[in-house]
């Protein structure tokens, strides 16, 4: 960059280097000197950041699903609609969780190491439905006859998959509510030791009083659904959630040709807030039946 800038002659570069310290522990003083709010690859450092409560309940959760060595963590390679061996990247799977457990009311920096027993079940739970539902379909090398699964199914994507996790919440509301409330409250709380703040928490979640909001749908009604959906991208109901992509020259719509032979749209795949809500709402209302539909748009 600094070549192609003609600014090599000004150019500095800085080497720090730290001794007498083990892999992991240089690892998580790279991460604690390039933190979350500052401008660096967002993978990296929650790669390195061992000791965050988001990463202990991210790398207990993923162990023993398909998700399991297969993140992206800003060294290997990414996690477009080719690149296959990695499903989703560090980062994505941050923000599912923090929907899945939370419906995304807090930063990952919000959850503490103290926080992990009592969420590490749900986080289980949806990763491991998520692991049933599709693991068969993310092919890590597919052959050469084989389509990569993110050009293909829409659950190979980060909208999809938040949009489940939003689901996956909304059925588990009446539990994961009240832990939701408990984090809130440990947030605006000031505690002076880790350990006051780990048992004004556990009491807040032991506590919880007042209403507690009554599920939209059972975990096993999610499931049944997840089931019953066709997922390719290109069926009528995905097309018309998500819209087609249009050629730049003609501004027709953009078709592809499998190698199977089929030939059909080419969709889009927005990681929106709006794309995410839209989704979530058609899996939770009797309108995720028009999902089943094996039409191709």
């Amino acid at each position: 960059m600094a070549i192609k800038t003609g600014a090599i002659d000004t150019f500095g570069v800085t080497l720090e280097i730290e001794l007498n310290v083990e892999p992991r522990d240089a690892a998580q003083s790279f991460a604690d000197r390039n933190g979350r709010g500052s401008k660096k690859n967002k993978n990296l450092v929650s790669r390195f950041d061992t000791a965050a409560g988001i990463s202990l309940l991210r790398d207990e959760a993923v162990k023993g699903t398909v998700f399991e060595r297969r993140l992206a963590d800003g060294r290997t390679a990414g996690t477009g609609e080719t690149q296959t061996k990695n499903i989703v990247d560090l980062s994505t799977m941050e923000q599912m969780l923090l929907l899945a457990l939370t419906n995304g009311r807090f930063k990952p920096e919000h959850i503490k190491a103290y926080q992990v027993p009592t969420l590490l079940p749900f986080a289980t739970e949806f990763l491991t439905m998520l692991d049933t539902q599709f693991s068969k379909d993310w092919v890590a090398d597919p052959g050469k006859n084989e389509e990569p699964f993110r050009k293909v199914y829409t659950h190979g994507w980060p909208y999809a998959l938040k949009a489940l996790a939003k689901a996956f919440f909304a059925t588990r509301i009446d539990k994961l509510a009240p832990i939701a409330d408990a984090i809130a409250a440990s947030v605006k709380s000031q505690h002076y030791s880790p350990e006051e703040a780990q048992a004004a928490f556990n009491e807040a979640v032991k506590e919880a009083s007042g209403e507690v909001p009554t599920p939209e749908i059972t975990p096993e009604e999610l499931g049944e659904r997840i089931s019953a959906i066709d997922w390719r991208r290109y069926r009528k109901p995905w097309v018309a959630l998500n819209g087609e992509k249009k050629d730049k020259k003609t501004g027709k719509v953009k078709r592809i040709v499998l190698k199977n032979g089929e030939e059909v749209v080419s969709t889009q795949a927005q990681n929106t807030n709006a794309n995410i809500e839209a989704v979530t709402a058609v899996l939770l209302s009797p309108a995720w039946t028009e999902l089943c539909s094996h039409e191709n748009a």
